[in-house]
């Protein structure tokens, strides 16, 4: 099967997820802040193969750094037992989508919150799987990172973190709190950017997890 075959049934398997989940999470636009990337929802295939290997359960709050249009945490809140879903953007006009894809959601939505804020001033002491899709540079990940880490200092608890399209990789590795616990090879997860894939750089992985340590 071509690629560009394999990349239409992808899109359409994403389009029956969100019209099963009641909201419309397609897109792919610049994100409108300095140091972000293009919004660009991964696949719902590929969240599911994320989500199992993190093992969300019902103590976990699910943040999504950079959210969009919100598919994680819909995703999450419509198929995983999550205690809560939190999406944070920058961007205005994707977390005014976001609430009103919640509106529709098809789901349970209580536990399902989107935030407007910049992610190296949000507090995230309530977070335990954090999921981040390539969502900024190294300057603004680095102050990122350095802010969960403060979260660690004054909610000690595990946290899982969950890097898709991991370009800046090395501000992770750098960290001494954290330890990589698995990664996904772009043919483990080809659906993630199936219109891009000779655009990842020999050797990287597709997906890395974390953990605090």
């Amino acid at each position: 099967m071509g690629l560009g075959v394999r990349s239409r049934l992808l899109h359409l398997k994403d389009f029956l997820w969100d019209w099963r989940l009641g909201v419309n999470t397609f897109g792919f636009s610049d994100s409108g802040v300095a140091d972000g990337r293009p919004y660009s929802p991964a696949s719902y295939r590929t969240l599911r193969q994320v989500f199992d290997c993190v093992g969300l359960g019902a103590e976990d709050v699910l943040l999504d750094v950079g959210c969009g249009l919100g598919r994680p945490v819909f995703f999450a809140g419509f198929r995983y037992p999550v205690k809560a879903g939190i999406g944070i953007d920058a961007n205005r006009g994707f977390i005014e989508q976001a609430r009103r894809n919640c509106d529709g959601f098809r789901g349970a939505r209580d536990n399902l919150h989107f935030i407007e804020c910049n992610a190296v001033q949000y507090d995230y002491s309530k977070a335990t799987v954090i999921v981040m899709y390539n969502p900024f540079g190294a300057d603004t990940l680095t102050k990122v990172l350095a802010r969960i880490y403060e979260s660690l200092q004054a909610n000690p608890r595990p946290i899982k973190i969950v890097y898709l399209n991991p370009i800046e990789k090395a501000v992770f590795d750098r960290a001494p709190w954290l330890a990589k616990t698995a990664e996904f090879s772009p043919a483990q997860v080809p659906q993630l950017d199936i219109g891009n894939r000779r655009s990842y750089p020999k050797g990287q992985p597709a997906v890395v997890f974390y953990t605090s340590v």
